[in-house]
């Protein structure tokens, strides 16, 4: 089976990453502008944290383009599915070739539900990273400020905009920075351990760890920031590159399924084959399933708990943390089949 995924899939993502991937880094661009700092520095002071996290704005209504590029990728994944297809049609066999509708309001309620939740999930995950922050803050007894400042980053006076905040990492990418920092100031080699730190600063750790002189802060700080920020855009390329080909998995099923609902092709006649992509990288679970065959309609199951109508299926599963496990960063597609005598 394939060892990469279908050039045409391929060609689709690469115009569709890109967008996005900025709509994601635009949206905690503005949750970092439109934070409330001398409100958070208050409430830090105070130990009210529901109301310091509450003066950071982490607001759906920063993602909202993201609604409109996982719509893109859904109607480019049916409209990938049914080109180039030409079918009999069973009742006078003229040929006959299927558009996809993008708004048919099944279509619609898959971008809408993906959309709401995709927010919902990161804003959860925003405000359980600045509450770990804050408290952690508090229990060091950190200036507030600082602590502040530590979230939403600080003003770059060349470009006016805040840099090197943990506003956009995960609550797990914000303690590799924090134990990051602490391996800087204790001068532990470890720190060369981490894949996204900025190999340019490497010389002066170095040089400090050889002479045993600790790093001054502005030193720190910036190689802080600078690994904060390669952190994000990692973030900001996991959730493109995951969503992207979500939405084209689910408009490549849609688009299907259309073809069904217009009576010229039942669903038996119709068969979803697992295509793995074969690497170091594949899941076992995907490895084993690579290959598999079922009947349009019916479900894979990887692991319990866990049910597609094709890899990525994100709506059928009983385990959400199992689907998880099973989709984020999945590269897997369904390649379709039409029973052949009704193939021109």
């Amino acid at each position: 089976m394939a060892k990469q995924l279908p050039a045409s899939i391929l060609a689709a993502l690469d115009r569709l990453e890109p967008d996005l991937r900025q709509a994601v880094i635009d949206a905690f661009d503005q949750i970092t502008s439109a934070a409330q700092v001398n409100r958070l520095v208050a409430m830090i002071e105070e130990g009210r944290i529901d109301e310091a996290i509450d003066a950071l704005r982490i607001e759906a209504g920063f993602f909202s383009p993201l609604n409109e590029r996982i719509r893109q990728a859904f109607a480019e994944g049916g409209g990938v599915a049914l080109t180039g297809l030409r079918l009999k049609d069973p009742s006078h066999g003229d040929s006959f070739i299927l558009g996809f509708d993008g708004r048919h309001a099944r279509a619609e309620a898959w971008v809408r539900d993906r959309s709401s939740n995709l927010i919902a999930e990161v804003i959860e995950d925003q405000r359980d990273m600045a509450r770990e922050q804050i408290e952690a803050g508090l229990a060091a007894g950190r200036n507030p400020k600082q602590t502040a400042l530590d979230i939403v980053g600080r003003v770059n006076r060349a470009t006016g905009k805040r840099e090197g905040g943990f506003i956009g990492l995960t609550s797990q990418q914000a303690a590799w920075v924090r134990n990051a920092e602490a391996q800087l100031r204790n001068l532990d080699a470890e720190y060369f351990t981490r894949g996204k730190r900025d190999k340019r600063y490497d010389a002066t750790v170095r040089k400090a760890i050889k002479d045993g002189k600790p790093l001054a802060d502005a030193d720190v700080q910036k190689i802080m920031s600078r690994y904060k920020e390669r952190l994000l855009k990692y973030r900001a390329d996991v959730i493109a590159r995951t969503e992207s080909l979500n939405a084209m998995r689910a408009g490549a099923y849609e688009g299907y399924q259309q073809l069904v609902d217009s009576g010229r092709v039942r669903a038996d006649q119709v068969t979803v084959t697992w295509s793995a992509t074969m690497d170091g990288r594949t899941r076992d679970h995907h490895r084993s399933l690579n290959g598999t065959a079922i009947q349009f309609g019916e479900f894979f199951n990887p692991e319990p708990g866990v049910f597609m109508l094709y890899p990525g299926d994100l709506e059928h599963s009983t385990d959400p943390k199992a689907l998880a496990r099973e989709t984020i960063q999945c590269r897997c597609v369904a390649l379709y089949r039409i029973k052949s005598d009704l193939m021109r």
